[in-house]
């Protein structure tokens, strides 16, 4: 028949020499793709070398970071009103790339992204020269360049003041020096209160150079603490940042509760020590202090109530002896001893290879490695062997399948030191608070679409608005909101709420530690109500108005002044 002709055919001599020869012609042609970039081009410059730029055509060109570092990622904008389509070539040295296509962002607008290393981009290294050309229709219409520069980040000195004693209407002068070794590029003082947050850009005292003093201006218009951040940014997009904190004195009034310790842990990783403490006080706290064996180390305030401290060459023994001090506007004081609780998050040495980015990167290559090699014997066996040659081929390819998925798969460690507990995010274990919070009550979810509210939660709504607090073991930050929840009057001691809130709104605590009889509820309320990466500790409010169901939620520690006002909230808004 035409079936077994067609089959003897291929099995003639011949035709299995020509596809023989054909798989190894693919092989080799493959082989020079992989190694010869195809969109490399050797000593090629283009035509127009003025380095002119074409006012007519494109009236801008701006690039950031100005001073990449190795390897940085560069964003390169060009605006040119009444241009539809412009490309970029990129050189290095003598060496230019085939022209690339810049997206157009609308309105004359043009980006491209330089990310060294991928595609064909060699990655760059301290001293490199990388020039940029801006086509139009193949004309070049702008040449730039910068050049790579391992620098070193901005440095500030302390935050400075123009008064001591602060009342309300005061025009506060809030000043700081900053420094680089090649620019600063802008310099923003971040101050929050009572009243939020306000961003405020500061001036350069001006000598000439972009290093020297800035300074900003503030009116005082609430009493209370103030938490200070200013943060510098050089031209090659590093930063650094420096705090304080300021007291805003009401009129006689007088701060007698010394300031309380929520929480202090450690995060060790190899032989650094990043000690966080968490420390409230009604007027603020003005300083605070660790010690560690006989030694004071001085705590940085990082944000409001959040103090830390990074230590080097520090092992688990030697963290012994733990005492904090801190103070507030008043001179109340906080003396303690803690046994501080240590979070060992070096990584083990024969894991390192294991952990889930690595394996997501590192199995493919091996995947592709793997089955380069297998069609390599393939080809091997194919014009030598003669007996079961595509046996091998096909043994090879599961082979390689099979280790890569093995390769690829997600790990993650649940043992005591990493962030992952019962199967879920301890967010605070690893000094993370993550901002995931909506702006306000909540009916549907920001997308739109409608949430299905469990039974039991809709039956417990029919008398009151309902808290739910869920947390596991162990977790950090579920313990530091468990006790400020308790020093603030939410809740009594054995966790029942006070007659502040008793009668008022329900109060459900959820513990999703393995094996807890509460599990199955906790996480299916975190997988209903949280609007991002579910983990404890999760603080979940709901309250009806009408036949309507608002509800808010957050992943995170929630501090009791946020707490009490949606608690707040929720009671004012039920059944109207």
């Amino acid at each position: 028949s035409n079936k077994i002709n067609f089959i003897y055919v291929l099995r003639n001599p011949f035709f299995v020499k020509i596809r023989d020869w054909l798989v190894v012609g693919i092989l080799m042609i493959s082989l020079f793709v992989s190694v010869v970039p195809s969109s490399y081009v050797s000593a090629t410059n283009i035509t127009d070398s003025s380095g002119m730029l074409e006012t007519s055509q494109v009236k801008w060109v701006h690039i950031w970071p100005e001073i990449p570092l190795p390897n940085a990622t560069v964003l390169i904008h060009a605006y040119a009103p009444n241009v539809s389509n412009m490309r970029i070539q990129m050189c290095f040295n003598t060496m230019c790339f085939i022209p690339q296509q810049m997206k157009s962002l609308g309105n004359g607008l043009f980006e491209y992204i330089f990310v060294p290393g991928q595609g064909h981009y060699p990655p760059t290294k301290n001293g490199d020269e990388v020039d940029y050309h801006l086509l139009i229709n193949g004309t070049a219409v702008f040449n730039g360049t910068f050049f790579v520069r391992n620098n070193a980040p901005p440095v500030l000195g302390n935050i400075t003041l123009n008064r001591t004693k602060i009342h309300l209407g005061d025009i506060l002068k809030i000043s700081v020096n900053a420094t680089d070794d090649y620019a600063i590029h802008n310099v923003t003082c971040y101050v929050t209160s009572s009243e939020g947050t306000k961003k405020l850009e500061m001036k350069n005292e001006g000598n000439g150079s972009t290093n020297g003093t800035y300074y900003t201006s503030l009116k005082i218009t609430s009493q209370g603490n103030y938490f200070v951040k200013i943060v510098a940014f050089d031209n090659s997009n590093q930063s650094s940042f420096v705090t304080t904190n300021f007291f805003v004195y009401p009129p006689e009034h007088k701060d007698k509760t010394p300031p309380r310790l929520l929480d202090a842990y450690g995060l060790l990783n190899g032989t650094k020590l990043i000690i966080k403490a968490y420390i409230e006080d009604e007027s603020g706290v003005s300083s605070a202090r660790i010690e560690l064996n006989s030694t004071w180390y001085n705590l940085i305030q990082i944000q409001p109530g959040i103090f830390q401290i990074v230590l080097q060459n520090i092992s688990e023994g030697d963290i012994k002896n733990v005492r904090i001090f801190a103070e507030d506007p008043y001179n109340n004081t906080l003396n303690e001893s803690i046994s501080m609780k240590i979070y060992n998050i070096t990584p083990p040495i024969k894991n390192t290879n294991s952990s889930s980015s690595q394996k997501g990167s590192g199995g493919i290559g091996l995947a592709l490695a793997l089955l380069a090699m297998g069609l390599l014997f393939g080809v091997i066996f194919t014009l030598f062997f003669k007996n079961r040659r595509w046996l091998f081929i096909l043994i090879i390819a599961i082979f390689s399948l099979g280790v890569s998925i093995a390769n690829s798969y997600p790990s993650i460690s649940r043992d005591a030191g990493g962030n992952i507990f019962n199967g879920n995010t301890c967010w605070s274990c690893l000094g993370l608070q993550p901002h995931n919070a909506p702006k306000g009550w909540l009916v549907d979810y920001p997308n739109g679409t409608p949430v299905h509210h469990p039974k039991w939660i809709l039956e417990m709504l029919k008398s009151k608005p309902v808290l739910i607090y869920i947390h596991q073991v162990p977790c950090t930050g579920c313990e530091i909101q468990w006790k400020d929840m308790i020093y603030s009057g939410i809740i009594t001691p054995g966790g029942k709420l006070t007659s502040k809130y008793a009668g008022k709104i329900d109060f459900v605590v959820l513990d999703i530690t393995y094996n807890s009889p509460t599990r199955e509820k906790g996480m299916e309320a975190m997988h209903i109500y949280s609007l991002g990466q579910i983990g404890t500790p999760t603080t979940i409010l709901l309250t009806k108005k009408g036949n309507t169901v608002y509800w808010y939620s957050k992943t995170g520690i929630m501090h009791h002044q946020e707490l009490e006002k949606l608690m707040n909230e929720a009671i004012s808004m039920y059944g109207g």
